[in-house]
Order: structure tokens, then C-alpha cells, then sequence
């Protein structure tokens, strides 16, 4: 008996113009990943003990064009019909966390619409068929015999068209540009390394390469061998994150979070590394592990932030985090971000602020090495000083409780939890508790409902911290805050780095020296001056700093402001701007602190 079936499939009336908008939420350089990808799990399906990947090029009427080659299991002509013609079709399994099918045919032909060439070779026969954008339309480009006017989508190869790299089965795949013209081996506009941007693109995005398989590429330029008198090719062996970060740390491990679902990898890279380009990664950044590959890398402009979400406050030029989610669901189409099993993305600042919370001791030591000291006798005078105007900073101080009852308050990290006062409750006589009688028998029940109520009212304003101040160090060399930032902070371990090459702070020093000398009545040698000139600048840059971290910090709890404060207000912009916009206050206070220490030292000298 026939079935009818109860579903009509849904259609799509204009494939390229879908195809072309997927291709637009894709990275610029992804098809080298989706390509490379396919070779990896190609040559994983033909259980290849020796598994070869090169990407070199091909020259077409002496225009180089880019190409990709492995040693899988390589495709029949109707098997390449099959996977180029369906728009999710793959040979691999479609499933959310696999290489789904449709990342090779959309990244590469939306970006080669002139064509995209698969040389497939399986069980020694070879055919050609290109892939490419005709009238708005994309799939296979057919080639018209000119003696009989049929049309094939595919051509037989000889044997002397065939990859060395393969034996019997693989496919080459010749990237041909957006015209015949076009050199496919030339870096795109902003690529990293030009020169090799195709092996700084695939070290920087897999963190391992699967055991048993090469990833070889062959750069586009031939080098001068002195040795030999003649040019020769280099190419270049792709190893993955891990093999660089490892060979190339003075520290590493990793902190297992179970509750979290995850793990945390970190590497201390050696100073000398960290300078020039290198095809890996080669300076301090943040990432997610996933199948060997790298996700939601924030390097350059973003490592900072991302690396205090994890409690770094200095060196992040050296410090590398990964962290390895365990409960991923896949990454998205455009395989620039994960999901996880709960349909969200992954809570960084709630894995950072753990592993903040169990700092390993060589990244603890790395951290205080690469600032000066604390501020030693400033945090008296700072407390001193916020003392005198607390009412004025009690708004900063509390926090609206939602219930008004006596419960713990959560403190802030780094801040020390007060002490909430007792609410009044009453006691029959004759207890029998033996303990001295209180006084709430002898007011009335009114008069104790009243006071009761006073209490929850007065209840509901709660104190946050007892001693807010962050911790604050001196990032010397000015490689960890920002170029033309005063100050960062580092929310997970409430540590404020100041920075002692911002302008505004060199001014005030250069300032402080001249103001100070104009106050001198006796001599003294420079470098006691230089030192009580750093001491009062620091004191009252550190006190700016602080205020505003103290005044803002506990509005993260205010849902006028909430989490957003420590984006905005306490942003190193922020910071940045409480400092400057207090330019005269600083300047006044310097000039009295300096007048007291001077003063004191002429009557010493007198």
C-alpha cells in the first residue's frame, strides 16, 4: 500500500541570493578553516595512517590560485554532484556538532565566484568540476563540447594531473578568485602576516592538529638560499596553539571547575617570545576550546578586559587563557561563537571570576612581579581622608535590600562584610533562659510593634562594604593598562593598576618637581626630592582613583546602572576621566602635601 506522505518539503526560490547572505555572516578567511576541516575529517574516514594536507597553488594561464589538498577518501564525479549541488549535503554526518556540509560550499564560493575547482580523485580515477556563480546562480559550471554542443559538469583528469600528496583517492580544491585575473594566493586587505597569512590564519585557529595528520603550506614567495645560490619553497608545518604556548611558556597548568562545566588552561608565555610577529598567537589573549579548534579569541584592544574577567591586573602581554566549556552544544553557522547545552553562550566572568578565586600561585607571583608594590602608607591616609566625608559617600556605601529582613549581605570580592544589626525580638518573662531580663517586657506590645517596624525600615538600607578600597599597584613600564589610560581595574580581584606612563600623570610629576623646588629654602639631592615629589602625586592619584571605585563600584546593585558600571563608569575611560576631571583638586591637595613635608624638612634642617 502507498504512503502519502503528510509533509511538502519547503523550497527555496532563490538559492544564491541565500547562499550569498550566509556567505556574509562568515569570517573573511573561514573557508581555509572549512576546507581544512574537510581534509581532517575526510582522511579520518579513510583511517589514513599518514594523513597529508598541503595548501599551495596552482597556476592557470600564469595566475597563481590558491589550493587545498588531501589524502581522504576522496570522491567519485557523481559523489561531488552530491555535495556541491545540495545546499546541506555533506559526506560527513550533519548534526549541530559536527563540520555540517554547508561551510565549505558557502565561504568559498560566495568568495570565488568565478569558481571554485574540486580535482577529486578515488581509486586512481580523477575528475574535474568546478563550482561557481553564473546569471545570480550558483552550482556546477558545465563545459560545452564545441563538436557536438552537449554540455558535461565534469571532465576526466589524467594521472599527471594529480596531487603529489595523493596516491589514489583525495581532493584538491583551486580557489579561482572573483575573475581570471585574480591572484587568490595574495593576502586580503588586513590580514595578519601578508607573507604567511594563510599559515597565521590556521596556527591561530586550531589549538591541535590531530595526531597522525600534516598540515603543510607552502608560502607564495620563494626565499634567497645563500647556501645553495637559488631560490627555493618553504613551507610551512601547522601545529596548533598548544604546541607554540607549551614549548614557549615559564608557566602552565589548568583548573578544573566542575560545577561550572569547565576547564581553565593558562600559560605564562617567557618575555623574549612575546616580540615580533610570530604565525601563532604569540602575545596574551583569552579563547575557547572546542574539538581542537579556537573560538571567541579577544586579542589586541580586547585582551584587557577579557583577561581581568579571569583576575589578571598585569602582564596581560604574557598571560594566554583558554577556557574548555564542557557542556557545548556546537558552535553557530558562521563558526565564530559556541552554544552551550542551556542555548546561551558562555558565561566568562562566571568561570573567570572562579578561577580568580583559585589563582594559581606562578600567576599570582607573575602578577606582583610586574608591578611596584602597594601603596603602603597611602591606604591610612586614604581611608583617613574618605573618613572625613563619609556621609557624603554613604549613598556609595549601602544598598537597597529587597526584603528588609536580617540576612547575611554577600560582600563584593575584595571588600570586608559588615556587621548588620540584630532586630529587636521579644521575650516572655520567665524564660527560664537564666540570662538578665532585656527590656522589651516592659514598653508594651505598641511600643515593640513600632520599634520593630522602625527597624525593618531602617533595615532596608543595608552596608555593602566595610573597606572598599581596592588594592592598588603601579604598572611601571606601561605594558598592562591601556596606552593614554590613567588607571584599570580589575573587577574579579577588586585590584586597581594605575598607570606610570599616562601624560596627565607625568605632567603632575614633572609640576610637583618644579613646585617643589620653588619651596626649597635649604638644598637636598634630587633623587630625595624626585621621591617625595612621586610619593604626594601617587597618594592623591591613588585617592581619585579609589573614590571613584568606591562611589561607583556598588551601583552595579542599582538597576539604574546594575552590572553595566564596571563597562562604563568604571571602564578604564571612566577612570580615566574621574582622574583628569580633578585636575585642580589634585593640584591644590599636592601643593598643601608638599608645602607640610617641606616645611617640615626646612625646620629639621634649621
Amino acid at each position: 500500500m502507498r504512503t502519502t506522505a503528510l509533509i511538502d518539503d519547503m523550497g527555496v526560490a532563490n538559492v544564491g541570493f541565500l547562499i550569498e547572505n550566509l556567505g556574509k555572516d562568515a569570517g573573511e578567511l573561514q573557508y581555509l578553516r572549512e576546507l581544512i576541516q574537510n581534509g581532517i575529517e575526510s582522511i579520518s574516514r579513510a583511517g589514513r595512517t599518514v594523513g597529508r594536507i598541503e595548501v599551495d597553488f596552482e597556476e592557470i594561464e600564469g595566475v597563481k590560485k590558491l589550493r587545498i589538498t588531501d589524502n581522504g577518501t576522496g570522491m567519485t564525479p557523481e559523489e561531488v554532484r552530491e555535495n556541491i549541488n545540495r545546499l546541506s549535503a555533506s559526506s560527513g554526518i550533519q548534526a549541530f556538532d559536527k563540520n555540517f556540509g554547508i561551510g565549505a560550499k558557502i565561504t568559498a564560493a560566495v568568495r570565488n565566484p568565478y569558481g571554485v575547482m574540486y580535482k577529486a580523485w578515488k581509486d586512481g580515477e580523477g575528475a574535474l568540476t568546478i563550482l561557481g556563480r553564473q546569471d545570480g546562480r550558483y552550482g556546477r559550471i558545465g563545459f560545452r563540447n564545441p563538436a557536438d554542443e552537449t554540455v558535461h559538469f565534469w571532465l576526466p583528469l589524467s594521472e599527471t594531473d594529480k596531487h603529489p600528496a595523493i596516491e589514489k583517492s583525495g581532493v584538491s580544491v583551486v580557489l579561482l578568485g572573483r575573475s581570471k585575473e585574480e591572484d587568490t594566493t595574495v593576502a586580503p586587505p588586513g590580514a595578519d602576516l601578508p607573507s604567511q597569512w594563510v599559515a597565521a590564519y590556521l596556527e591561530r585557529r586550531y589549538f591541535d592538529v590531530p595526531a597522525g595528520i600534516t598540515v603543510k603550506v607552502l608560502r607564495p614567495v620563494e626565499i634567497f638560499d645563500s647556501g645553495r645560490g637559488s631560490l627555493r619553497a618553504i613551507y610551512d608545518t601547522i601545529r596548533g596553539q598548544r604546541h607554540y604556548l607549551d614549548k614557549h611558556s615559564d608557566s602552565r597548568g589548568e583548573i578544573s571547575l566542575p560545577d561550572l562545566n569547565a576547564i581553565v588552561r593558562w600559560w605564562i608565555l617567557s618575555e623574549e617570545i612575546t616580540a615580533g610577529g610570530k604565525t601563532w598567537n604569540n602575545r596574551g589573549h583569552v579563547g575557547a576550546i572546542y574539538q581542537n579548534e579556537l573560538y571567541e579569541v579577544r586579542a589586541g584592544l580586547s585582551r584587557s578586559s577579557a583577561l581581568k574577567d579571569f583576575g589578571i591586573y598585569a602582564g596581560h602581554g604574557r598571560v594566554v587563557i583558554y577556557a574548555q566549556p564542557t557542556n557545548v552544544l556546537g558552535a553557530n553557522t558562521a563558526r565564530t561563537s559556541l552554544i552551550t547545552e542551556g542555548g546561551g553562550p558562555i558565561d566568562y566572568a562566571e568561570i573567570g571570576a572562579a578561577f580568580a578565586d583559585r589563582m594559581p600561585d606562578e600567576l599570582a607571583a607573575f602578577m606582583s612581579g610586574q608591578v611596584s608594590s602597594e601603596q603602603g602608607d597611602h591606604r591610612k591616609s586614604i581611608l583617613k581622608n574618605m573618613k572625613e566625608v563619609e556621609e557624603a559617600l554613604d549613598q556609595a556605601r549601602f544598598r537597597r535590600s529587597p526584603t528588609g529582613t536580617n540576612r547575611s549581605v554577600q560582600p563584593e570580592s575584595g571588600g570586608r562584610q559588615a556587621q548588620d544589626g540584630e532586630v529587636l525580638t521579644g521575650r516572655g518573662r520567665g524564660t527560664g533562659s537564666g540570662r538578665p531580663q532585656d527590656a522589651t517586657g516592659r514598653i508594651g506590645n505598641e511600643y515593640l510593634r513600632k520599634a520593630r517596624e522602625e527597624m525593618a525600615r531602617r533595615l532596608q538600607v543595608k552596608r555593602v562594604d566595610a573597606d572598599p578600597l581596592p588594592r592598588i599597584v603601579w604598572d611601571e613600564e606601561g605594558q598592562t593598562v591601556t596606552p593614554g589610560r590613567a588607571a584599570t581595574y580589575t573587577r574579579a580581584s577588586h585590584t586597581l593598576t594605575a598607570n606610570a606612563t599616562f601624560d596627565f600623570y607625568l605632567d603632575l610629576l614633572e609640576w610637583s618637581r618644579a613646585e617643589a623646588k620653588n619651596r626649597l629654602a635649604t638644598d637636598i639631592d634630587d633623587e630625595t626630592l624626585r621621591r617625595i615629589c612621586e610619593d604626594e602625586v601617587r597618594r592623591w592619584f591613588e585617592e581619585a582613583l579609589s573614590q571613584a571605585i568606591v562611589v561607583l563600584r556598588p551601583m552595579a546593585h542599582d538597576e539604574r546602572w546594575g552590572p553595566n558600571v564596571f563597562e562604563t563608569g568604571l571602564s578604564d575611560e571612566g577612570l580615566t576621566a574621574a582622574v583628569v576631571s580633578h585636575r585642580w583638586l589634585l593640584i591644590s591637595a599636592i601643593k598643601r602635601g608638599l608645602a607640610g613635608r617641606l616645611g617640615r624638612m626646612k625646620e629639621t634642617a634649621a
